[in-house]
C-alpha cells in the first residue's frame, strides 16, 4: 500500500525537495506488518540561512550519494546533524547498475572527512581569496591550510563497498541489469548482495523483497494494536458494533 505522497502520485525527482530544510522520502509503502521508506540520490545538500547553518549543512556537499537510500518504517525527514553523517543511519543502501561490464570500470572517490568549524572557515576563506585576487589582480595571500580528503581508485563494484562503510547500513545491495562475472560477486565483502540478469523482469528482485521483509515477521507484530487500527480504520461500524454489545464509547 501507497502511504506517502499523499496525492499518490511518485516523484523520482529531488529538485527542490530540500528548500524547507528537510530531506523527505520519494516514497513509503507498507501494510499492516511492516513499511519502508525509499530515498533516491540522497543525501542532497538542504537548504540553509547564515554562517552557522552552511557550517552544518557543508557536509552533505562531500558525503558520497548512493543511489537508493532505504529505511525500516515511515521516515518522513534523515536530517540529522548529532552523528558523524548529517542523515539518519539507513537500513539499506542500493546501487542500480545498467552498462554491460559496468563492474570493469573504475571509480576515482575522495573519502568522506567531516569538516571541522576551522576547516571549514579555511575553504571559505580560501575561495574568497582566490575569488579576489583573480578579479583584482592582486597576489593571494597566505591562507589558512586544510587537509583533503584521501582519493581512492576503486573497481566500480566496490564503490559499495566504500558506501556501506561510510553509512553502516544492515546490508549493502547492488542490482545489475546485466549478467555480471562470478568473479565479482565472490570478491564482494559480507554484508552485500548482488542481484544480476534482472533485465525488467520485477521477480528477479524476489531476493532483495525476502531480505527487506523477513525481520519483519508475524510474530513480531503487536495484534492489540492492529486491532485497535482496523477499528479506527471502520470506526462508525465498530461503535455500533459497540452498542449492540451494551457499551457506550466514544472515539
Amino acid at each position: 500500500m501507497l502511504i506517502y505522497p499523499e496525492h499518490r502520485y511518485i516523484d523520482l525527482d529531488r529538485n527542490g525537495k530540500q528548500k524547507s530544510g528537510i530531506i523527505p522520502p520519494n516514497v513509503v509503502v507498507g501494510n499492516a506488518f511492516n513499511s519502508f521508506s525509499f530515498f533516491l540520490e540522497a543525501p542532497r545538500p538542504i537548504s540553509w540561512e547564515d554562517g552557522r547553518d552552511l557550517e552544518k549543512v557543508w557536509k552533505f556537499y562531500s558525503l558520497v550519494r548512493p543511489d537508493m537510500l532505504i529505511y525500516e518504517g515511515i521516515e518522513v525527514d534523515i536530517v540529522d546533524f548529532n552523528g558523524d553523517i548529517p542523515i539518519k543511519r539507513p537500513h539499506y543502501i542500493v546501487e542500480f547498475k545498467e552498462l554491460e561490464n559496468w563492474w570493469k570500470r573504475w571509480r576515482y572517490l575522495k573519502d568522506y572527512k567531516p569538516l571541522s568549524g576551522n576547516e571549514w572557515r579555511a575553504r571559505w576563506l580560501k575561495g574568497l581569496y582566490e575569488g579576489l585576487a583573480e578579479v583584482l589582480g592582486v597576489k593571494e595571500k597566505e591562507l589558512p591550510s586544510f587537509s583533503e580528503g584521501e582519493t581512492k581508485r576503486l573497481k566500480e563494484y566496490k564503490v559499495i563497498e566504500l558506501y556501506k562503510a561510510i553509512y553502516r547500513p544492515k546490508k549493502g545491495m547492488v542490482i545489475s541489469r546485466v549478467s555480471v562475472d562470478i568473479t565479482v560477486k565472490d570478491d564482494l565483502g559480507e554484508g552485500i548482495i548482488l542481484v544480476d540478469d534482472v533485465r525488467f523482469d520485477y521477480n528477479k528482485l524476489k531476493d532483495i523483497v525476502d531480505e527487506l521483509t523477513n525481520t519483519n515477521s508475524v510474530e513480531n507484530v503487536d495484534i492489540r494494536e492492529l486491532a485497535y487500527k482496523f477499528a479506527l480504520s471502520k470506526r462508525d461500524e465498530f461503535i455500533a458494533w459497540l452498542k449492540s454489545q451494551g457499551i457506550s464509547l466514544s472515539l
